[in-house]
């Protein structure tokens, strides 16, 4: 909860609904691949860690499973401090069944989001059109040194 505290006092009167709010628990956490030394406890905003891909070839990813769909309007996104590891971009994927993910979109073609310049700096990327989906998937598709994020959601 402390981390959340400090995220809000960054961005007053915003609504997370993501694990540092606590509404998201790790066991809703999936991806690809999880490298040994970054659990996903340490995939929270302020964390003192960050969630890593085991490897940084192929299609990666971090998945929120929110049980049920909810509407999501933004990413919050940080890299890993004390490795100087972070994403520089990435894209999303969503839906309400693993098996049946579509990209994010805008103008009709796939997003790609500006990520982070460094380890520390919360970057926040609004979506153009909410998405309301069970699953949200974050695809690193650059990266300085290796596939490393601390991740948030907004829904308002």
């Amino acid at each position: 909860m402390e981390n959340f505290l400090k995220t809000v006092g960054r961005y007053p009167g915003m609504c997370y609904v993501g694990i540092s709010t606590g509404l998201v628990k790790l066991s809703q956490l999936n991806a690809s691949s999880v490298h040994y030394s970054c659990p996903f406890q340490q995939a929270i905003l302020n964390s003192g860690g960050a969630w890593c891909a085991a490897t940084n070839e192929g299609d990666q990813w971090i998945q929120v499973d929110y049980l049920v769909a909810r509407t999501i309007t933004a990413i919050l996104t940080q890299g890993r401090v004390q490795y100087a590891q972070w994403v520089t971009s990435y894209r999303l994927s969503y839906g309400n069944s693993t098996s049946n993910m579509q990209d994010y979109e805008e103008l009709g073609s796939r997003k790609i989001f500006v990520g982070n310049f460094d380890a520390s700096t919360i970057v926040q990327n609004e979506l153009s059109a909410p998405i309301y989906a069970r699953y949200v998937r974050i695809h690193p598709v650059s990266f300085r040194r290796h596939m490393s994020m601390r991740i948030e959601m907004r829904g308002c």
